[in-house]
């Protein structure tokens, strides 16, 4: 009997032992360097984090731009070279492409009675990215951004953004060992949203398009259940900068601020400081959940990002992905022991 009680008890231990030192699992993460010592180092903190977390419904949001996909994508045949984030380089790449996207009607407010349709549209983006002798930033620069598409129908943009992605795969430009993280906390059972300062509906139809072509193992593909088509913004867990609907179905030019209500009716736009409170407002209110986990890579996502990881009363986590601008930069060298940076150089980065 003393025999058996003592197997069991060695049994315990080496069970109880395992979970401790619980190694990342390549199944899960396909696309992340197991050699590179440094990088794995990093792999067993998110993994740590993950199994820590596994099944609780907590919350874990990740930016779009530059942290799960490419916001320096160039735009072909242009000199000197242009770079720009997904929706923007499709938007331009629109304007040089109209004769075959006449049956989507990109962008019908643009197109003005001087014939100057694609020039409108080009100037347009170069408003957007300060290419102009005024400073255009904060409210203005993504309440305007927003209504881009005035005049279009869900229908039309995704007809342009899908016409887009042919020249442009998403093969090319996500990033994968990210896309990883992303995928094994929706297995985890994590309630996982994307909080961008991008076009939602644009990310919608880039995220189905990853889902439909590239594989996540050798024999599954990414499934992140986090959207249909079209997109919906009550139940898709993607928010960010958007027009209004018109009656008609049309988009208008009326910014949607719903991600971004609050009590003391400020107007904000998810970005900076509205990310917060789009978390805050809008994501814990529907989910009644905390947020435990944000990746972001600029100052955009810097009070976000702060107000998970400021959070002492939770065991949180977040990545920081390249990470750009003085606050965020500042936010990780003060928070080392709950943010792990990734960055452009590393291996497991860019899987291209």
């Amino acid at each position: 009997m003393r025999s058996l009680i003592k197997i069991f008890s060695v049994s315990l231990v080496l069970v109880f032992s395992i979970s401790i030192f619980a190694v990342p699992s390549q199944i899960n993460y396909p696309h992340w360097n197991f050699n590179n010592k440094l990088d794995y180092q990093k792999l067993v903190r998110i993994d740590n984090f993950i199994n820590a977390n596994k099944n609780k419904g907590n919350v874990a949001a990740f930016d779009w731009d530059g942290t799960l996909y490419s916001e320096q994508i160039p735009l072909k045949n242009s000199k000197p070279v242009s770079l720009y984030p997904g929706d923007l380089l499709c938007f331009s790449w629109a304007a040089n492409h109209l004769s075959s996207l006449s049956s989507s009607n990109p962008f019908p407010m643009l197109n003005t009675e001087d014939n100057q349709y694609a020039k409108n549209i080009l100037h347009r983006v170069d408003y957007f990215f300060g290419r102009t002798h005024t400073t255009v930033q904060g409210y203005n620069l993504f309440s305007q951004l927003a209504v881009f598409e005035a005049g279009m129908t869900p229908k039309d943009f995704d007809m342009m953004v899908t016409s887009c992605l042919k020249v442009y795969p998403t093969t090319d430009y996500a990033f994968l060992p990210m896309l990883d993280v992303m995928q094994h906390m929706v297995d985890s059972g994590f309630k996982v949203w994307i909080v961008t300062a991008g076009n939602p509906y644009y990310v919608a139809i880039a995220l189905k398009n990853i889902e439909n072509t590239m594989h996540y193992t050798s024999n599954k593909n990414y499934n992140f259940n986090l959207t249909s088509l079209p997109y919906d913004s009550v139940r898709s867990q993607i928010i960010g900068n958007m027009a209004k609907l018109l009656k008609n179905g049309r988009f208008s030019t009326v910014y949607d601020g719903r991600f971004v209500h609050n009590l003391q009716n400020r107007l904000f736009v998810v970005d900076g400081k509205g990310k917060q409170v789009a978390i805050q407002n809008y994501i814990e209110h529907i989910t009644t959940s905390p947020t435990v986990f944000y990746a972001g890579n600029s100052d955009g996502d810097y009070w976000a990002m702060k107000y998970v990881v400021k959070n002492r009363s939770l065991k949180t986590l977040a990545i920081a992905v390249n990470p750009r601008g003085k606050q965020l930069k500042r936010l990780v060298r003060r928070n080392r022991s709950r943010i792990v940076v990734l960055k452009e150089q590393s291996k497991i980065y860019f899987s291209r």
